[in-house]
């Protein structure tokens, strides 16, 4: 009896898998989906979702090396003669990241977001796995992204995931699991709406051909974007704090620039602020609630920051 009563959540949860090949290499696929940065996150997951994904943060990030006791100094010289871009593309990363997705429903119009833990570790046969686990609001205080309006958003908890990739003759095996954990849901969300999110989760997935293509083919079209954006910003549709639309059908709501991320934020969520940029000289600058934020706590660059703590010997 206590066997059946234990056994019973876990049939409450909803699970959605996925299995297929991409023709292409472990190092083409690995590249975008263990990028630590910022910007790459936001650019892969615009390529994957489209115009279903608002925004996305990188909070916290650490990296992890791994060496073998036995030959620490071979090692130790071996890691000079490599690039560091190299050695993480192959190191065990842990970040914390968010991501803000627009409302699947037509009669709900709460958009939804997800702070959750992200683990890249590489396998002993060449691939390597992704396990992500959602966190809940209050697991998640330092770095999260300052939503004034937080009532107006769906929490996406409590969701994991678990992607595999694995190098074949043919290409690369993916197997990708998504599920959410209804027997540990605190009920803030209802099970409908994270259901429906788990489904669009999925079909991402099914673009990671399209995104390896499209990198591929795009390499040098992507190196004049990024000098375009870098002088113009951004052209975000939604305003990257509350994630109220900035283009309605009849009107345009009034926006500003961030001048710190450079991202268009509603004017609710922007004030004139005092900032030390250098040398300590303060200049008045328009800042976002988000920016605000990290720069009330010193911790503006937080995003970019990589953290190496001791290499893990095995």
């Amino acid at each position: 009896m206590s066997n059946e009563t234990q056994a019973l959540p876990s049939l409450l949860d909803s699970e959605v898998l996925a299995v297929g090949n991409v023709m292409c290499s472990i190092d083409q696929l690995a590249s975008p989906l263990s990028s630590s940065s910022e910007s790459n996150y936001n650019s892969v997951m615009r390529s994957l979702y489209g115009s279903d994904f608002i925004y996305g943060s990188l909070v916290h990030k650490a990296i992890f090396r791994r060496r073998k006791s036995h030959s620490r100094g071979a090692d130790a010289t071996d890691e000079k003669a490599v690039p560091v871009r190299q050695r993480d593309d192959r190191s065990n990363k842990l970040l914390i990241k968010t991501s803000t997705f627009v409302s699947t429903s037509m009669f709900n119009k709460k958009n939804q977001q997800m702070c959750y833990v992200e683990l890249f570790s590489p396998t002993s046969s060449g691939g390597f796995r992704i396990t992500t686990f959602s966190l809940a609001g209050r697991e998640a205080v330092t770095g999260r992204v300052p939503v004034p309006l937080r009532r107006k958003l769906h929490r996406l908890h409590p969701i994991s995931t678990w992607f595999s990739a694995e190098p074949i003759g043919s290409g690369v095996h993916i197997v990708f699991r998504t599920r959410f954990h209804r027997s540990e849901s605190d009920g803030l969300c209802s099970p409908k709406v994270i259901n429906a999110r788990l489904w669009k989760i999925v079909q991402g997935v099914y673009k990671l051909g399209k995104l390896v293509d499209n990198r591929a083919q795009q390499h040098c079209r992507l190196k004049s974007s990024v000098n375009h954006v870098a002088a113009s910003g951004p052209r975000n549709s939604r305003c990257i704090v509350c994630t109220r639309t900035l283009c309605h059908i009849f009107m345009t709501r009034s926006c500003r620039r961030c001048e710190l991320c450079s991202y268009n934020v509603c004017n609710e969520c922007c004030s004139p602020q005092h900032v030390t940029i250098s040398n300590r000289h303060i200049a008045p600058l328009l800042v976002c609630a988000r920016c605000r934020e990290s720069v009330a706590r010193e911790d503006f660059d937080s995003q970019l920051r990589a953290v190496y703590p001791g290499s893990v010997s095995t």
